[in-house]
């Protein structure tokens, strides 16, 4: 039997796919120093978003290597945290927010596809991943406007190139990040202010073309 289409049913069913993905919540206490008292922020880590370049020009049929098909779901899931949560929140996107590797657009002026694009080259594939996904993005941006919450973007293998300043700047400019509440971690990596909670994607360990030390 079918279930019903509800926010609930959804819901649930995106929870599940991100638990699959690499989803979890921990919540962790800052110590209190001579001037602040005790705060607890919650982190929530949710990395492999592939947000790519959407549809097939003019159609709604998704390209092939479109893995992020699942706007509205990740915006009830973002909109079920920011609504319900009564701590601070850290949203950390482990890893490959952006597909920037993989593309059925022609763009790379190299032939060795392992090297990847020029730098103009993948912030014109960013523009169109951004544009091709506006509810994603904004939901993004929304969950960062939140009061005490902020967004941190771990660098993955499939969008390494958020390394490189002139892309990342780009990438918080497309998606609207203002005052610092929506940061790219320029190391790879995340660690909690108490040192406590480390991540990072993962690929390092590979010794592909998109590791990085």
């Amino acid at each position: 039997m079918s279930l019903p289409d509800t926010r609930a049913t959804r819901l649930c069913f995106f929870v599940s796919l991100c638990l699959m993905c690499g989803l979890f919540s921990v919540q962790i206490e800052t110590p209190p120093s001579e001037t602040k008292e005790l705060v607890t922020r919650q982190t929530i880590f949710l990395s492999d978003l592939h947000l790519g370049e959407g549809t097939e020009s003019g159609t709604d049929e998704w390209l092939a290597l479109e893995d992020a098909r699942w706007g509205d779901d990740l915006k009830l899931f973002l909109e079920t945290i920011k609504n319900e949560g009564s701590t601070a929140t850290d949203l950390v996107l482990n890893g490959d927010v952006f597909e920037l590797w993989q593309s059925t657009t022609p763009g790379c002026s190299l032939n060795n596809a392992a090297l990847g694009c020029s730098e103009e080259e993948v912030i014109a594939r960013l523009r169109r991943i951004v544009e091709a996904h506006p509810v994603e993005i904004q939901a993004i941006r929304s969950f960062a406007e939140t009061e005490r919450a902020r967004v941190f973007i771990v660098p993955g293998d499939h969008d390494a190139a958020l390394l490189l300043p002139s892309v990342a700047k780009v990438a918080l400019s497309l998606i609207g990040a203002q005052d610092a509440k929506i940061q790219i971690m320029s190391s790879g990596t995340w660690q909690s202010e108490d040192g406590l909670l480390y991540s990072e994607h993962g690929h390092q360990i590979n010794n592909s073309t998109s590791s990085f030390d």
